[in-house]
């Protein structure tokens, strides 16, 4: 019986963990373009700072796949007042990284 008791116990405490980890992800669209170059991206569920280093996280990897780095175009962060719902709208150009070289037109 205790034997039972503790397998049933055990259950429900994963479960729980489960359910507070997956509770605890934040939500994103994923990066979009907006053409020229630009992009958004927005972050939610989760607290002000987990949200903004997820977002800042995601467009410095989409970047970085692009052998580029993140400018700022324009961040808004809210929050309605709760330790854990925050959102960010985050607009960002992927640059060249500094120093890096480009290609000059060719001379005629």
């Amino acid at each position: 019986m205790n034997d039972k008791m503790s397998i049933v116990n055990f259950k429900i405490a994963l479960s729980s963990i489960l359910v507070i980890f997956l509770a605890s992800c934040v939500t994103t669209s994923g990066v979009i373009s907006k053409g020229n170059d630009s992009y958004a991206l927005k972050v939610s569920k989760g607290d002000a700072y987990k949200v903004k280093s997820s977002a800042y996280r995601i467009a410095g990897e989409f970047c970085a796949d692009q052998e580029r780095v993140i400018r700022t175009i324009k961040e808004d962060l809210s929050s309605d007042g709760s330790s854990s719902m925050a959102v960010i709208d985050l607009d960002f150009q992927c640059i060249p990284k500094p120093g890096a070289m480009t290609a000059k037109p060719a001379k005629s």
